[in-house]
């Protein structure tokens, strides 16, 4: 069961991942579903919009499509600013996934898109680092395994849960999703001009994006 706040390819990078893991979950034959937001209704099968808000109360919701459902393992997708706006500061879903580890015995996993809001000289910045981190920390302790999306998440990652090295896993989410058996890049194809170049960066400033990369990339194919 994969428990993400977005389930629509359309609205966010995250909505889009989503959908297309549920689907290659399913050519992989997984019983897969996903709880999900009230508003991401669809009619595909096991799809449970059943939350209205992503705090303390409204995570009781979660519980009956677990009943329901019953699956063997549970994957929560998570962005900070996924669970709330504001800061991306929510206790409510890290308390929610400890208080879940402790009374089931269904493998609890994680999948860091994005672990904190960067250190920077600014009190709210201070405010949000220091948050970000201490969920960071309920919710790792937590869960039976954690995958991250870069290879720099991994690193962090490997080094704050150092007694949890080997549950620590690297799910790559590449900037431009590649069709292998089509050989064919669908982002490339959807937006830009056969002599157009396509560079693109997602989401706000974060060490992890490497922009001197992205540069240098940029550098070599305008000369």
């Amino acid at each position: 069961l994969i428990i993400s706040p977005k389930f629509h390819p359309l609205e966010d990078g995250l909505g889009q991942y989503t959908k297309w893991f549920y689907f290659e979950l399913q050519k992989q034959n997984i019983e897969v579903g996903v709880t999900t937001s009230v508003e991401h209704k669809s009619n595909l099968k096991n799809i449970f919009p059943v939350v209205k808000k992503w705090k303390l109360f409204g995570l009781s919701r979660l519980d009956k499509s677990i009943k329901n459902f019953s699956p063997d393992c549970i994957l929560f997708q998570y962005v900070p600013f996924m669970y709330e706006r504001r800061g991306g500061i929510n206790f409510s879903i890290a308390f929610y996934i400890v208080w879940l580890r402790m009374t089931s015995k269904r493998k609890i996993h994680i999948m860091f898109h994005e672990l904190n809001y960067p250190l920077e000289f600014s009190l709210k910045a201070i405010i949000m680092y220091i948050c970000h981190h201490l969920m960071l920390f309920l919710i790792g302790s937590a869960v039976h395994k954690q995958f991250c999306s870069t290879s720099y998440f991994q690193n962090r990652l490997k080094k704050f849960f150092f007694w949890k090295k080997r549950d620590i896993f690297l799910l790559p989410v590449g900037s431009n999703i590649v069709d292998i058996k089509k050989g064919s890049d669908l982002r490339r194809d959807q937006f830009a001009k056969p002599d157009e170049i396509l560079l693109g960066c997602f989401g706000s400033f974060h060490p992890s994006k490497n922009y001197p990369l992205i540069l240098s990339v940029l550098a070599k194919l305008i000369k």
